[in-house]
């Protein structure tokens, strides 16, 4: 799968929607918010799992919950991270990255600190 920045960010619009983009529904509202609804605890306090989206709760900034996932394959690097409700998010792809490493908790913390304090 190929995937521009733009393709992510409207994918991650997607979500903060709730399976709509554009006025057209991609998945059913209900879908969408099982998506984002958590499943299984992790190792990490306050970061969940759920289907396909990770859910972190007074992890960013306290009091907010947000929605995202990591993902890496044949060397690119991504990340999105989003709050539904303030509608707004971040995504992060890097491409030619030659450590194995996803992108970190720290980094996306940083990220999101940075564009929504």
């Amino acid at each position: 799968m190929k995937m521009s920045a733009l393709d992510l960010a409207r994918y991650m619009m997607m979500h903060i929607n709730y399976g709509t983009l554009d006025g057209v529904s991609i998945i059913n509202e209900s879908s969408a918010r099982l998506m984002q609804s958590i499943q299984t605890p992790t190792d990490s306090p306050g970061i969940y799992y759920g289907y396909a989206m990770r859910t972190m709760q007074d992890v960013r900034i306290p009091g907010i919950v947000t929605h995202g996932h990591t993902g890496s394959a044949y060397g690119m690097k991504s990340s999105m991270t989003f709050d539904p409700i303030r509608k707004n998010g971040v995504i992060t792809l890097c491409n030619g990255h030659k450590s194995k490493e996803r992108p970190t908790e720290s980094f996306d913390r940083l990220l999101f600190a940075f564009f929504f304090r």
